[in-house]
């Protein structure tokens, strides 16, 4: 028995629509951000956030989206149900800048567990272990 993989090349069209936002600030829609996916469809968000994103794929080479803005740390989306249907919706996606981004990371970093400080506590030496003897 041999399987047919022709159903794998037919062509499928999808249009996928969503609205971008300031993570900050969701009441602040973005102009101009660029969605895109890995066969070179894109399209930009308009004045009030929202954008539809046209194009054809097989079920063979399945999409993935970038949703990107100069400034914006970007995101990316693999949008597909669970029975491998792709969504007509992505919803509100919300970009965070990049500083704010970099600011977070820090904070994050910076918090140590109570585990974590007793590790590090328990490693302090003396000046005296660090001192040489010939």
């Amino acid at each position: 028995m041999t399987l047919d993989n022709s159903l794998d090349n037919t062509e499928i069209e999808y249009s996928i629509e969503g609205m971008v936002v300031d993570s900050t600030n969701p009441n602040k829609t973005l102009l101009g951000v660029k969605i895109s996916t890995n066969d070179q469809n894109q399209t930009t968000s308009k004045t009030n956030g929202q954008f539809i994103l046209k194009g054809k794929t097989t079920l063979e080479k399945q999409i993935s989206i970038s949703v990107s803005l100069k400034g914006y740390t970007p995101q990316n989306f693999t949008p597909y149900y669970g029975d491998g249907t792709i969504k007509s919706n992505l919803g509100v996606i919300q970009l965070q800048l990049i500083q704010k981004s970099l600011d977070q990371d820090k904070i994050n970093s910076s918090l140590l567990t109570d585990s974590q400080i007793n590790s590090l506590t328990k490693s302090i030496k003396s000046p005296s272990s660090f001192i040489q003897k010939n």
